[in-house]
């Protein structure tokens, strides 16, 4: 289905719709620096406990290595991703930090990796939650026939897959793409036209991204598409200034429902 918006005081046909994930559909509870940091230190002693168990660090000496090691490169790691617009995913970087200590693994390689990964991220997936409206809003643009997308830059593809599932709105979508599959982080153009792609949307001008900062907003804008910015009531340190002139806002998922409506 295509629906027509008013926009830049022009008439644009709507095919699709791409939604970034953390603070546009889902929001973490209670946000802070020091809490996302909480939580990966408890994910971190997840993992460490599992490659305990299985025997593959074998002594405190080994684990403290690891833990230095891994915390260094996942800093440094980060701070090129935002540079670059890069990804590395928490399983490359399990990988690359065994690699570096040990010199064999006696396990199957890449599911160790995921396992790992998945284990770090648990405790950030559980304090993630969807906004009260926002999978009535989703169903209500499925019913339109509107093509859906998420695009997420996470480093882990599964935890925001998961997440979706455990609330029951992994149907709503036609694609689920976050950095860690695609490689590229938003605002980069890749992200977004590989979306497109998955989509099977050609016409980048017939497609609405929705999101919460500058990745989204401008890069999409920069990609062709039609941006919306969803102003969450929480401020983040060193957020970039976001100049888009008309730009479409929305303070509650379901205004985009009045938006398309129009």
């Amino acid at each position: 289905m295509i629906v027509v918006l008013t926009y830049e005081y022009c008439i644009l046909k709507v095919e699709g719709i791409i939604f970034d994930w953390g603070f546009t559909l889902f929001y973490f509870e209670n946000p802070s620096v020091q809490k996302y940091y909480k939580c990966f230190d408890e994910g971190l002693e997840k993992a460490l406990d599992l490659l305990i168990e299985s025997k593959i660090l074998k002594s405190v000496e080994l684990k403290n290595t690891f833990v230095k090691k891994f915390r260094r490169k996942s800093k440094s790691y980060f701070r090129e991703s935002i540079k670059s617009q890069i990804e590395y995913p928490t399983s490359l970087i399990f990988k690359e930090v065994l690699e570096e200590i040990l010199s064999e693994i006696e396990v199957p390689f890449e599911k160790l990796f995921q396992r790992l990964a998945n284990l770090y991220h648990s405790c950030e997936a559980e304090e993630w939650k969807p906004y009260p409206n926002t999978k009535a809003t989703l169903k209500t643009l499925k019913q339109k026939n509107l093509k859906l997308a998420l695009l997420s830059n996470h480093s882990n593809h599964f935890t925001v897959e998961n997440v979706l599932k455990n609330y029951g709105m992994l149907p709503f979508f036609d694609t689920i793409i976050t950095s860690a599959i695609v490689g590229k982080r938003k605002p980069g153009k890749e992200a977004f036209f590989y979306t497109l792609r998955e989509l099977g949307i050609k016409k980048a001008e017939s497609v609405m991204v929705v999101g919460d900062e500058y990745a989204d907003v401008v890069g999409g804008k920069r990609a062709g598409l039609i941006p919306v910015l969803y102003k969450r009531k929480y401020q983040f340190p060193y957020e970039k200034e976001i100049n888009i002139p008309n730009l479409l806002e929305i303070k509650d998922i379901s205004e985009i429902l009045e938006l398309i409506e129009k």
